[in-house]
């Protein structure tokens, strides 16, 4: 969405930029802004997701929404999935992307708790390890789902 003009246009009005780091460091220092953000990109990308989820010819659609609980979504969704791990990796993985402390505090600052999030979801997948690691258990989840629910 931020590659769209329209969208872009919007950005400069309400940032002064449409670059995604610039904006950053405003959302994540005032609440007001966060809010003019998420309430200009919810809806589009809400909508983006219908879009493709009416060109789908698989059973199964995976989103990935760091926001899902705080935008309300997981209202929209047959089932949730929490990948959580601990702070000392959370903050690792953070800053091998380039995130000082103090901006990875900001960030978590702005969404609920990672205990809140497993709370409100339906299955949570545990990630202490590897990149591949991960992708092994939600392969074995996919399996699980589609085994259940009748999709193979």
């Amino acid at each position: 969405l931020y590659q769209e003009p329209a969208v872009q246009k919007k950005l400069i009005c309400l940032f002064g930029s449409c670059e995604p780091t610039e904006i950053a460091k405003q959302v994540f220092n005032k609440q007001t802004a966060r809010k003019k953000l998420e309430d200009l990109l919810h809806p589009l990308v809400w909508k983006l997701a219908q879009q493709k989820l009416a060109t789908l010819k698989e059973p199964i659609c995976i989103f990935e929404v760091p926001l899902l609980f705080e935008a309300g979504w997981q209202k929209k969704m047959a089932l949730t999935i929490t990948v959580a791990a601990d702070e000392k990796n959370l903050r690792a993985r953070l800053q091998a992307r380039g995130l000082s402390g103090t901006h990875y505090r900001k960030r978590l600052q702005t969404q609920l708790s990672q205990a809140e999030k497993i709370r409100q979801s339906d299955l949570v997948i545990f990630n202490q390890g590897s990149k591949k690691q991960l992708n092994q258990k939600v392969s074995r989840l996919y399996r699980a789902l589609t085994t259940i629910y009748g999709l193979n």
